[in-house]
């Protein structure tokens, strides 16, 4: 009984701190609104953001309505349970979306990533992919650019994974496609099998079903 009780209250201490940001975010939200990668606001966001846990954060248009605020759990399997709860307590506002992690884009041969706070854009219509498939119904990813850059020597992980949330969403690349390597050229054998990167959500899907 004296351990239920103790879990009963750290449970409410959780909740309380959840409903605190959100609370917050009402009350900040058309500062949000208009947020500038120089805006004070950005800060106070990173604060309240780190003292919930080691979460990454996005604001941006919605699919529907105007902005979005998306609480990424930034590639950690481990956090997107609890970012589902956090969101979960999210308000209902008018202008706003609430995600608890990337979701997938509209497709484009472009695709923006930032790294160290700069937007680069990265033409993958010519990326390809190769697809190994698991019993437990997940996947390795293989993928080969096309042409390679420079800053993929650099930032090759956060910039495929980036890629592949634009495309799937990151909560079914957390889930399925636990790994994913980048290479500079597919062997021969692998080269006959793959196919080019416009066509990997399609692919994944009817994997999946």
């Amino acid at each position: 009984m004296i351990i239920s009780v103790m879990k009963s209250k750290k449970t409410n201490k959780m909740v309380n701190e959840y409903l605190s940001f959100w609370q917050w975010f009402v009350e900040s939200r058309h500062q949000i609104e208009t947020i500038t990668s120089g805006s004070s606001i950005v800060a106070d966001i990173d604060r309240r953001i780190t003292a919930l846990g080691d979460f990454v954060w996005e604001v941006g248009p919605g699919k529907v309505k105007s902005s979005s605020f998306t609480l990424s759990p930034g590639g950690d399997v481990n956090l997107l349970s609890k970012a589902k709860v956090i969101v979960s307590y999210s308000p209902n506002l008018e202008d706003w979306e609430f995600y608890y992690a990337r979701q997938e884009k509209t497709w484009s041969n472009i695709v923006i990533v930032s790294v160290d706070n700069e937007r680069i854009s990265i033409d993958v219509s010519q990326w390809k992919y190769v697809l190994f498939k698991y019993e437990d119904l997940t996947f390795d990813v293989l993928l080969k650019p096309s042409p390679w850059m420079p800053i993929l020597e650099q930032e090759i992980t956060g910039i495929s994974e980036m890629i592949i949330d634009n495309i799937v969403g990151e909560e079914l690349r957390l889930l399925r496609l636990p790994y994913i390597e980048v290479v500079r050229d597919f062997d021969a054998d692998i080269d006959a099998s793959s196919s080019h990167l416009i066509n990997f959500k399609e692919h994944i899907n009817s994997l999946l079903k």
